[in-house]
């Protein structure tokens, strides 16, 4: 209930009630259960934690903003997530629940796509985004994008997220787990292709890579991706001129066509990446904080939004554990390297670029909790490594 009840899940919105309220009341809950039986953690886990804390406290201070103090908030709800998941319940058990409740919302999602597709029935009622944005709530997906029927409407489904794209981005995250730890050959198939169907741009391009990484082991199999990849694009270009068909290429290729003011259709940050460069040159090094951006320009999620707001020293500290397990994994056991754990982090980098993970308590523990998967599987890989080579020197 903390992870799901406050953003980027659409409760809150949709049903209008005070999701962050009831976040921080079952943050106390949960603080009582940490209390009482979550009483060992990692200390060097525990050590980044308490330092990102001190950097949002001093920021609240040096920038003189109080928004920071939400920072400060939900890094505590997410420690606390993190070490009674360690100690009640383990990290094997959760993450194949994660997988399932994202294989779940995903398919359900798609239910709710090819329904409307199918019967073209109007939205069961609409609500107001946190970003102002009229959305349609439909069969078990909200949606806000909706193509009008020609003859059948089409709309990018987001399952109970707030967007596409936020969809999208967490089931590559529950892919990657899945991948790496819960290897779940069901979950895996809908992970890795009914989300196409939120035509996000970004997830698409990832997931090209994710094909590349982990299914394409010989020239053969690239050449036959290659072909099926080529088909598809040729198929969709042909039909561009042809209605209803024309439909998927405005949503698929035509994203990709030069624009004159973002560089291409699909680019919906152009804005809010050149504001937040902008915002990050006047202060290099400390950011211009989370009021003063709210304030004065709105500069979404992209590359540059953790530079905007926290400078160089804030992008370095946000994304800790990112660095930390990277460079752990090749400075410590670079002989016994698990390459899936690498691809998967490269993965990650590239999601990280269009959505970075400061903004709320899921997002920010799901990216945890992929890291905590790779570093597990590298100790383990480097655990094993270590007494084969032990074994054979014997």
């Amino acid at each position: 209930m903390i992870l799901i009840v406050a953003h980027p899940f659409v409760f809150c919105y949709a049903l209008n009630f005070p999701g962050s309220l009831i976040l921080i009341l079952l943050s106390f809950l949960m603080l009582a259960i940490y209390v009482k039986l979550a009483r060992t953690f990692v200390v060097q886990s525990f050590c980044v934690f308490w330092g990102m804390i001190v950097f949002f406290s001093f920021l609240n201070v040096y920038h003189s903003d109080l928004c920071s103090i939400s920072n400060v908030v939900q890094v505590l709800i997410v420690f606390l997530i993190c070490t009674v998941i360690t100690n009640c319940i383990g990290e094997r058990a959760f993450c194949k629940q994660y997988v399932y409740l994202l294989t779940i919302i995903v398919f359900l999602g798609f239910i709710g796509w090819l329904s409307v597709l199918m019967f073209n029935y109007p939205p069961l009622f609409n609500y107001t985004a946190q970003d102002g944005r009229p959305v349609a709530a439909f069969l078990f997906t909200v949606c806000n994008t909706y193509i009008p029927p020609v003859p059948h409407p089409i709309i990018r489904y987001s399952g109970i997220f707030d967007e596409p794209g936020t969809l999208a981005f967490f089931s590559m995250i529950a892919l990657c787990i899945n991948k790496l730890m819960v290897n779940n050959k069901t979950c895996e198939v809908v992970l890795l292709i009914l989300p196409i169907m939120t035509f996000s741009l970004a997830h698409i391009l990832t997931l090209l890579l994710f094909y590349l990484f982990f299914y394409i082991t010989s020239i053969q199999r690239l050449l036959v991706f290659a072909s099926v990849v080529s088909g598809l694009i040729f198929l969709i270009i042909s039909q561009k001129d042809i209605s209803p068909y024309n439909r998927i290429y405005e949503l698929s290729l035509h994203r990709l066509e030069q624009d004159d003011e973002r560089g291409f259709q699909g680019n919906n940050r152009s804005e809010s990446t050149s504001n937040a460069y902008k915002l990050f040159i006047e202060n290099k090094l400390l950011g211009v904080g989370v009021q003063y951006e709210e304030e004065h320009h709105g500069i979404s999620t992209n590359p540059f939004t953790i530079l905007a707001l926290y400078g160089i020293v804030g992008y370095l500290i946000v994304q800790i554990f990112f660095w930390r397990i990277l460079i752990k994994s090749f400075v410590s056991k670079w002989k016994f390297l698990n390459w899936n754990c690498i691809k998967c982090l490269v993965i990650l980098f590239v999601n990280f670029q269009q959505r970075p993970f400061t903004t709320n308590v899921f997002t920010m523990f799901s990216v945890l909790l992929l890291l905590s998967v790779v570093e597990t599987q590298l100790n383990m890989n480097y655990k094993r490594n270590v007494s084969l080579y032990d074994r054979n020197l014997l």
